[in-house]
């Protein structure tokens, strides 16, 4: 890479530049070297314009041409008076084909009622416009293998936003457990900086947890169970913090 040019080019585009620095990387090393400095720099408060990577995207997004930015910014927090989403789900018959089998597969899922109750509480609290905004911006995953009602630890399920997994339904022989992946800053903001220790405190498993597509502001939460799910779902806090990362 011709450095000089690159960052001539950038000068150009940019007037606030104040500094700059590099360093020789493999090529197959490449974007894991981006994504730790990057998350390391934003760790440090800083912001920055990359896209791929970081935890908050700057300026206008995809997102903006399917959902007004001031309903993104309502929809956050929680106004949703006023409101609306679209009137049906996008129909795609061939993809339905396609998941045929393992929906099938799901539904033969001794706790499958309760895990379609629990997607679907978590669709509607923590995805902006669902029906409007389903297969070009969210998708769920049906996973179960055909193997039977009966194999324990199956994952039954996941909700992923482009490619950052956001949610997971797993079933083992005591029942139903996920997996969510949060936004830490309204953790951190609501019960301050041990947050964490609050969380514990209160009987939540956690942990550091992370998908590179989702940026650095981001954990793990585990619901043991249905009702500890349910609850998950239902209280505030996770509630924002699914919001939050699943808007950006």
């Amino acid at each position: 890479m011709d450095v000089v040019r690159r960052f001539t080019q950038h000068a150009k585009t940019h007037s606030d530049i104040t500094h700059i620095t590099f360093r020789t990387v493999k090529k197959t090393d490449l974007n894991e070297v981006e994504r730790l400095v990057i998350h390391t720099l934003e760790a440090q408060g800083l912001h920055l314009r990359n896209i791929a990577h970081t935890s908050v995207v700057e300026g206008e997004r995809d997102l903006d041409l399917v959902v007004a930015p001031e309903e993104q910014e309502q929809w956050l927090l929680g106004n949703l008076e006023g409101l609306q989403d679209a009137q049906q789900r996008i129909q795609d018959e061939s993809l339905r084909r396609r998941s045929a089998k393992r929906f099938g597969a799901f539904m033969r899922r001794r706790n499958a009622q309760d895990a379609l109750f629990l997607l679907g509480l978590y669709l509607q609290a923590a995805l902006p416009f669902p029906k409007r905004t389903e297969l070009s911006f969210w998708a769920v995953s049906c996973l179960p293998s055909d193997r039977g009602k009966d194999t324990p630890d199956a994952l039954l399920c996941r909700v992923s936003l482009s490619m950052q997994e956001v949610f997971s339904l797993w079933e083992d022989e005591n029942g139903l457990y996920a997996t969510f992946h949060l936004a830490r800053t309204p953790f951190e903001e609501d019960l301050g900086e041990n947050w964490q220790g609050e969380l514990t405190a209160a009987g939540w498993e956690w942990n550091d947890h992370q998908y590179g597509p989702g940026g650095h502001d981001q954990f793990q939460l585990v619901g043991q169970s249905f009702e500890d799910i349910r609850d998950m779902l239902l209280i505030r806090i996770p509630i924002e913090s699914s919001r939050f990362l699943d808007s950006i």
